[in-house]
């Protein structure tokens, strides 16, 4: 976060989160995650006050991707003896983009 003078606020940020399932899941789950890289940025301006322990009105927006990273998952069924049938492999891969504005008052 960098202040840029009294009234404006830049924020910028990046994290990664690897997927909690490992790369073949012997096919014993229909359960589908990615890793996923997140960049945000965003904005904050003071529209008035200010001062320590007074008033102050701001206005916060921010933009938010987040984007897969492409992975084959193994899916299927086991039957009761723990043998897999009904295999296959399903690719997940995609982007997502959000936005949010906030308007925030103290007095």
């Amino acid at each position: 976060e960098y202040s840029l003078g009294k009234w404006v606020d830049l924020r910028m940020g990046y994290s990664y989160r690897p997927s909690p399932l490992e790369e073949d899941q012997g096919y014993r789950n229909l359960l589908l995650d990615n890793a996923w890289h997140s960049v945000t940025a965003g904005a904050g301006f003071l529209l008035a006050g200010g001062e320590p322990g007074g008033s102050r009105a701001t206005l916060n927006a921010h933009l938010q991707g987040i984007f897969l990273e492409p992975r084959y998952n193994r899916v299927g069924k086991a039957d009761e003896a723990g043998d897999p049938f009904a295999r296959g492999l399903v690719l997940t891969e995609g982007h997502m983009l959000g936005f949010g504005l906030e308007l925030a008052t103290s007095f």
